[in-house]
């Protein structure tokens, strides 16, 4: 019989067996037979659904039991440590069901969670790629003496609008965003020279006060 086979003959044996110690451990003589019938069933019934959960339990504890290496015997040990543990299983099956469920609650959560980091981490690195895409070689190759300002500095304003929570920015704001803290009058150099290359735009607000945004990636 091969490793496979004991295993799955073991659980729904075990799965049994705690059933059975289950029902006669529970059952009232005063039961009529149709109840008797219906408990029995019921008992039988989660005590081999637990019994066969237990591989998956074995699973998210990252437990090795099942594992057979390769070119050697499994150890009979092992057998009788499973056949334990899925009879324990099926005794408190209903217990075990609960247990399970919740675990299996906790990994998908804890995957959810990675996994909207990783995207977290991706869409920053991304961001980060689109703001110095934005300085493209066209950008830097104007930045000559006639120029008051270097692609550093370039990149930092536009870095300010970028991370900002809001749209449109004020030359003010945006100069007090600046890591190098720029001077609203460089800041506006800056933002005429990038409005000429399409990389940011402007329009009048409400109040006459000229606001700034990045053109859409």
């Amino acid at each position: 019989m091969s490793h496979t086979s004991i295993i799955i003959l073991i659980i729904f044996l075990s799965g049994i067996l705690g059933g059975l110690t289950n029902f006669f451990l529970a059952y009232d003589l005063q039961f009529s037979r149709k109840e008797c019938l219906i408990f029995f069933f019921k008992t039988l019934l989660l005590s081999l659904c637990a019994s066969i959960t237990v591989p998956l339990f074995l699973q998210i504890i990252s437990n090795n039991l099942l594992d057979a290496q390769p070119n050697t015997p499994y150890p009979l040990k092992s057998y009788l440590i499973l056949a334990g543990f899925c009879i324990l299983a099926a005794f408190y099956s209903k217990r075990f069901l609960e247990d399970l469920y919740d675990r299996v609650k906790r990994v998908e959560a804890k995957a959810e969670k990675a996994e909207k980091t990783v995207e977290m981490l991706e869409a920053s690195s991304q961001e980060t790629e689109n703001i110095s895409n934005l300085l493209t070689d066209e950008v830097q190759l104007r930045n000559s003496e006639n120029i008051p300002y270097n692609n550093d500095q370039a990149f930092d304003v536009i870095t300010a609008i970028y991370e900002s929570k809001f749209t449109w920015r004020t030359v003010s704001g945006i100069a007090k965003d600046t890591k190098s803290k720029l001077s609203e009058n460089q800041v506006l150099e800056i933002l005429k020279f990038l409005k000429k290359e399409n990389i940011v735009t402007s329009r009048i607000s409400k109040n006459g006060t000229e606001v700034w945004r990045i053109v859409d990636l």
